[in-house]
């Protein structure tokens, strides 16, 4: 009897292998682009001015001045809070009248504070609504009422206040609330322009938020044994993405700069707290633990970043010197579109030459501006600042050809001098119109050195308009992951010289973590913080260098580019937080970290 093979057909097998496939293959997109939104890199994109801006300050700037202003940046606050320490102490126990002394330094901790709140603000508003004297006058209303406010509580309950850096973040967020509007007459102010304050002031109460997440984490932590303590560290980056979940909805109006704000408040707050448990740590594989979960963290960043895109026409080239020329090309080639591109920064930032020229094209300035009154105007001021924020290509063109008179061209926010309306500028988003074939002569060099025919003819499609936003958002989240690497590298090794220093100042003693610190086991923390200090390093390097890689440039002169444009917004939140975390343990403040534990 001669067998017979039978083979399974594989016609039932192939559909329900395919089905398969496409459900893995739908949930792992779906994954992936709520882990997408869900990260703060990839929620904004550059917009033109500012990778124009860019694009100037690689040109112009030298590499050495770059690195100076990375070194020097941080120095500040951490010279004032190292100068704040050299002021003696009494004991506690001898009450609030012995330690006067404690609280002239709480005043001298609190005024750049609530400067630097001030400073916060300023971004977001014309120059000249709140004067040099109405700042100093809010620094020092603030911190006289949080000071006369502590000195009545400890009067009245006891010294020190229990939790008292806890309770008092309250009164400080009052103080300021209070000082601030009465020194620039907030509720009798433009409409127009309170709207604009007051979300600000809101970026100020969610970090007064903050500022009282990560006591009671750090009280916990050390209560905690050696493998505890390691287990415990996961809790740290929940912690850090909630609250960079917060600060971002608070954020949101800021667009392209809500990534230097999450990093200089939520990242800064959190690498100080980080070395701080690092310090008092009892096992070393704690620090090791926290070591390996920020590369790992890392490596996912650099993945979205590096990798997606590998056909882009912007691969394998220099992304500032080519996506200028990608603009013009579809300026000039595409006739309509809706264009998902934002011209304008939020804030106005300093252009030059062919830059200039781009984008006073792209807001159709020399057409629409009358000379007699935009003459004491930059180019800013021809798009009101609150049209800034919704300025696609197409919001611009439609705002642009619809001035009717002068007042249309004054700012949406303006000193009391020369006020606007509050319907100056049209909210809702303005109809589509057609993009006019116009012959730019600007970066053209730029255009033909970098673009070739076939380059050229995708630009004219639909798609190149896609391709540009893609660049764009890159360039954000490059600064984004760079700024913290950066903030990750630097602070370390800063809070380290200041251990050294605390250790040899008499208010040490009062100072928890460091009241039983002996010379040599200050060497073994020294040496911790060098070791996870060269691996934050070498990881800012390697990060640099892939990114290099990607965007044809240096992503160190994106750090220098921000630190140096938003340098009054950062160093106001470096002030905040450096004096904020480095004395939060002082036994003055009442931050009894064990009394909960008792």
């Amino acid at each position: 009897m001669v067998g017979i093979k039978v083979r399974p057909s594989a016609s039932h097998d192939q559909p329900r292998r395919q089905t398969v496939i496409s459900q893995v293959s739908g949930v792992y997109h779906k994954t992936k682009s709520c882990w997408n939104q869900f990260q703060i890199g990839h929620r904004e994109c550059y917009s033109i001015e500012r990778m124009l801006a860019l694009r100037d300050y690689y040109e112009q700037t030298s590499l050495l001045r770059v690195i100076l202003v990375c070194l020097l940046t941080p120095l500040p606050a951490f010279t004032v809070a190292i100068l704040i320490e050299c002021i003696p102490l009494a004991s506690p126990s001898d009450g609030w009248r012995a330690n006067y002394a404690f609280y002239i330094r709480l005043f001298l901790s609190s005024f750049p504070m609530a400067i630097g709140g001030v400073l916060q603000v300023k971004q977001v508003i014309p120059p000249g609504i709140i004067s040099t004297k109405a700042t100093i006058g809010i620094g020092i209303g603030t911190a006289s009422g949080y000071v006369v406010c502590a000195l009545s509580l400890a009067a009245w309950w006891e010294f020190p206040v229990p939790f008292g850096y806890v309770v008092m973040v309250g009164p400080f967020v009052f103080f300021f609330m209070m000082s601030f509007g009465l020194a620039i007459g907030l509720f009798a102010m433009n409409s127009a322009l309170r709207q604009q304050i007051i979300p600000q002031l809101s970026v100020l109460a969610a970090q007064g938020l903050l500022a009282g997440c990560y006591p009671p984490y750090f009280a916990a932590f050390r209560q905690l044994s050696g493998l505890q303590q390691t287990a415990f560290v996961l809790v740290m980056p929940f912690i850090k993405t909630l609250n960079k979940q917060y600060t971002a909805r608070r954020c949101a109006h800021l667009q392209e700069y809500i990534g230097p704000m999450i990093i200089f408040s939520v990242d800064v707050c959190n690498v100080l707290y980080t070395v701080i448990c690092m310090q008092t740590a009892v096992s070393s594989l704690t620090t090791l633990f926290m070591v390996i979960s920020d590369i790992f963290f890392i490596i996912i960043a650099i993945h979205s970043v590096y990798y997606p895109n590998n056909r882009s026409l912007l691969k394998d080239k220099n992304y500032l010197q080519t996506l200028p020329g990608m603009v013009l090309q579809v300026y000039r080639s595409v006739d309509s579109f809706e264009a998902p591109i934002r011209v304008c920064a939020p804030f106005s930032l300093p252009l030059f030459g062919d830059s200039k020229q781009l984008i006073s094209e792209l807001c159709n300035e020399s057409k629409n501006a009358a000379p007699s009154t935009t003459a004491s105007y930059s180019i800013s001021s021809v798009v009101p600042v609150a049209f800034r924020r919704q300025s696609s290509l197409s919001d611009i063109r439609y705002f642009a050809r619809n001035l009717k008179d002068d007042a249309d061209l004054i700012p949406a926010f303006v000193s009391s001098k020369r006020r606007a309306s509050s319907t100056s500028v049209p909210m809702s988003r303005p109809p589509n119109v057609e993009v006019s074939r116009r012959c730019v002569s600007l970066v053209a060099a730029t255009s033909e050195r970098v673009l070739s025919p076939i380059f050229d003819r995708h630009l004219r499609s639909k798609n190149a308009v896609q391709e540009i936003q893609d660049a764009l958002r890159v360039l954000f989240h490059s600064e984004y992951i760079m700024l913290s690497e950066y903030v990750e590298c630097v602070l370390p090794v800063l809070y380290a010289t200041y251990l050294a220093i605390l250790h040899h100042l008499p208010t040490a003693e009062y100072y928890p973590h460091m009241r039983s610190v002996t010379t040599d086991k200050l060497i073994v923390i020294l040496e911790n913080m060098a070791l996870y200090g060269l691996v934050e390093l070498a990881s800012f390097i390697g990060v640099g260098l892939l990114l290099k890689r990607k965007l044809g440039f240096s992503p160190l002169y994106q750090v220098a580019f921000v630190l140096e444009t938003q340098a009054q917004t950062l160093q106001s939140l470096l002030f905040v937080w450096v004096l904020c975390v480095l004395q939060f343990t002082l036994v003055h403040n009442g931050v009894d970290l064990d009394a909960p534990f008792k």
